[in-house]
């Protein structure tokens, strides 16, 4: 029997909670420690996927950090622009 599944929104609200009490800038790794009271089975997989789609979504950003192996993560404070039509993409 497999375990039950997180729902995906639920623990992207969860990520989006822990950046915005973090201190600093968080690693993927450092976020799952932090939500494994809540789930404790969740994965680094599972926490990256997710961040990878709130970045999508324009609410955090990505930080690759000189001398560090892992990218770290935190909340987007800036407003994403929206989308302009080119004059190259007109038709």
């Amino acid at each position: 029997m497999s375990a039950p599944r997180l729902d995906s929104e639920l623990v992207r609200k969860h990520i989006l909670d822990t950046l915005a009490a973090a201190e600093s800038e968080l690693t993927t790794a450092a976020i799952r420690q932090l939500l494994l009271s809540w789930a404790p089975r969740l994965i680094n997989e599972i926490v990256y996927r997710n961040l990878v789609i709130l970045e999508q979504r324009g609410q955090v950003r990505r930080l690759r950090l000189p001398g560090r192996r892992h990218v770290a993560w935190a909340l987007n404070t800036t407003k994403p622009q929206p989308a302009t039509v080119t004059e190259g993409q007109r038709r």
